[in-house]
């Protein structure tokens, strides 16, 4: 009676386990987007701070900084940004950020 189950149980055994594995990856994205999150806040809050005493000039270098693409296409326009997003929310909130690579 035991090796007749023995398939069944092997086949349930490798289910769970990929079922497991799953699970820890779904959890592994799950903390990535939590810290990704973080990192939005984090940005946000400092930028919110500081366009508060920016003159309008320097808030349009923000603007151009952040933009990367702007489409027209009859009625719609996408724009296409560049958000900084770092691993580490814990960063002191005077500390800056990269917000584009590449030259102008």
């Amino acid at each position: 009676d035991l090796r007749a189950r023995l398939p069944n149980l092997k086949n349930r055994r490798r289910a769970l386990e990929k079922e497991l594995e799953g699970l820890a990856l779904h959890a592994l994205e799950n903390d990535r987007l939590q810290q990704m999150n973080a990192s939005m806040e984090s940005f946000l809050s400092r930028l919110r701070t500081s366009t508060q005493t920016l003159c309008i000039i320097e808030r349009q270098k923000i603007i151009r900084l952040l933009t990367k693409e702007i489409i027209i296409d009859g009625d719609t326009l996408t724009v296409h940004h560049s958000i900084p997003v770092s691993g580490k929310p814990e960063d002191p909130p005077g500390k800056s950020c990269l917000l584009r690579t590449g030259s102008r």
